[in-house]
């Protein structure tokens, strides 16, 4: 029968280990893919019997499951070991990337990431007495995402459509031009995810005080600065990041207004916004059509699978 489910690490520097592939590799007892460890935030009045919940943290999770693959002799064990070592250790990080990437691929082709370190294993138990095996490895495996939530690794992102609204101001000085004013977009963007999301937004100039606003969270971003045609700044959301920087690395986070909604701006699933239908708009002024441009990128985020 065709395989048609498969688990993969994927190492920080992107080598893909297969972790079962129906041939030579299985995997087994595959826990921890479900609902993550919560923790509920209590408070206690006078008198009170029990607690009143008031919110909740989600925990690490941890996947955990045993890895088996068969060698046809003891250099081929000592191979198979070696690779497995070299796929999973911790110190594969590069100057980016911490964690590596456990995969899930369904069988309808749905793909579901997490970020996991290795917490333990492979130790190599050696056979029981009265059992030998010495040319395969059977070795339980236990991994720890520190942010339990799983993504689509495929980047969703949606580029406002930009129209200026052109003003004349009287008396008319000529030569007249209409290349650039202000703007005021609204769209619609329908989160498919279960579990709400921080984008990054790219932000081409020309554009003078630029506004983003999730009306449907009730939360905006006012960048209080000039940006000049050439400059692109990015404004990284993500838990960890939260950084605005412009093409040259400078550091722009003094120019968002201290009204603004910087750590928790996000675009938002069913319940908290009805259908997942989060509506952003956009404001500014000296827009350029054709130059400036206005990008928001997120992943599709997922409590479990």
């Amino acid at each position: 029968m065709t395989q048609l489910e498969f688990d993969q690490y994927i190492s920080p520097d992107g080598v893909v280990y297969k972790l079962n592939d129906n041939v030579g590799k299985f995997i087994y007892g595959l826990e921890g893919q479900g609902m993550p460890p919560i923790k509920y935030q209590t408070q206690q009045g006078p008198l009170q019997h029990g607690e009143t919940p008031l919110d909740f943290r989600l925990g690490p999770r941890i996947i955990s499951f045993v890895f088996t693959q068969n060698g046809g002799c003891r250099t081929e064990y000592w191979s198979l070991r070696s690779a497995l070592i070299d796929a999973i250790r911790p110190n594969r990080k590069t100057a980016t990337q911490f964690p590596g990437t456990l995969r899930k691929i369904l069988p309808d082709g749905t793909i579901r990431d997490l970020y996991v370190l290795i917490e333990s294993g492979p130790v190599f138990v050696g056979s029981k007495e009265g059992e030998w095996d010495e040319f395969s490895i059977k070795e339980a495996l236990r991994f720890i995402a520190h942010d339990p939530l799983f993504f689509n690794p495929v980047v969703k992102s949606y580029t406002f459509i930009l129209t200026i609204n052109q003003s004349l101001v009287f008396p008319i000085t000529f030569p007249i031009d209409f290349s650039s004013d202000s703007i005021d977009v609204t769209t619609n963007i329908t989160y498919s995810g279960t579990w709400e999301t921080y984008p990054i937004i790219t932000v081409e100039g020309p554009l003078n005080g630029f506004i983003i606003e999730n009306e449907s969270t009730d939360e905006r971003i006012f960048l209080n600065y000039n940006i000049p045609a050439g400059t692109t700044i990015t404004i990284d959301l993500n838990y960890g990041v939260k950084t605005v920087v412009d093409n040259t690395g400078t550091n722009l986070i003094g120019s968002i207004s201290s009204d603004s909604d910087l750590a928790t701006f996000h675009i938002a699933p069913n319940p908290e916004v009805a259908g997942g239908i989060n509506t952003l708009s956009i404001y500014g002024s000296n827009a350029a059509l054709g130059v400036t441009d206005i990008t928001v990128k997120w992943y599709d985020k997922y409590i479990g699978i």
